[in-house]
């Protein structure tokens, strides 16, 4: 995982994942202190094919299947020897280390195809002619194709892992929480086609002198930047008060009459 990170920039915020998942239990310390523990052996049914899971997937080198097992792991761990109670209040957290595992590679090619047709299509609307061949496709003022690096998969993943986040620290309804997920998802894709159809815009009307070469990384991260600032800022409309534990001690208190 580590070398993914490191060597991918579409997971380099997994070096994130870890200390954002420990900070977030860290915030729930003073409920984790006041709750008991407990030894919960029935989680043995779960942690054992876990376990399992993990050897033969690491033994065959099947990577995903391995590191997932392995989050798992760690997970059921904490279930099993801290109990239900505290696992009830560190699952997010916890549940969260899923997102260190390098996935999503394999909609590459459906993303390129969004890209490819929302550029096409809307360079169409503004009335450019344009021929396209798939991946490929010829303005007047010169050629593009969509590569791998234009699928936005990097924006995806950043905004999956950003919108979970804010969700989870924004909202308290658990529907909330998916249907700004799912909508952050949404528009991350759409806004990578805007992102490329802005590109070809500038590379057009400057003569393929702009948009071309590095600029094209540079304006692209300034576009979704200035995005996901305005889905936040949406979703902050509907943003709800953390649930507060009550001080039990506060309401144990009688009052007396004379």
């Amino acid at each position: 995982m580590l070398d993914v990170w490191m060597n991918d920039s579409s997971y380099n915020h997994g070096f994130f994942i870890f200390p954002i998942s420990f900070w977030l239990i860290y915030q729930n310390k003073t409920q984790i202190l006041n709750t008991q523990t407990t030894l919960e052996i029935r989680t043995l049914v779960l942690f054992i094919p876990a376990l399992l899971l993990w050897y033969i997937s690491s033994s065959i080198s099947i990577n995903v299947v391995e590191q997932l097992s392995m989050i798992s792991i760690i997970l059921i761990t904490v279930w099993m020897l801290l109990g239900s109670k505290i696992f009830s209040i560190t699952i997010f957290p916890l549940a969260f280390l899923f997102l260190s595992v390098p996935l999503g590679k394999s909609l590459i090619p459906i993303l390129m195809e969004i890209t490819a047709y929302m550029t096409v299509s809307l360079t169409k609307l503004v009335g450019i002619p344009i021929y396209s061949d798939g991946m490929y496709f010829t303005l007047p003022t010169g050629n593009w194709s969509v590569v791998e690096a234009c699928s936005g998969l990097n924006y995806l993943i950043a905004s999956i892992t950003l919108g979970v986040l804010y969700a989870y620290l924004t909202y308290q309804s658990l529907s909330k929480r998916i249907i700004f997920v799912l909508f952050i998802t949404f528009f991350s894709i759409v806004a990578n086609g805007l992102r490329a159809f802005g590109i070809v815009m500038i590379g057009h009307y400057s003569k393929m002198e702009y948009g071309t070469g590095g600029d094209h990384t540079f304006y692209g991260w300034i576009f979704y930047g200035v995005v996901i600032f305005l889905i936040f800022y949406i979703g902050s409309f509907w943003k709800e008060a953390p649930n507060l534990p009550i001080d039990v001690m506060s309401t144990n208190h009688s009052t007396t009459t004379k």
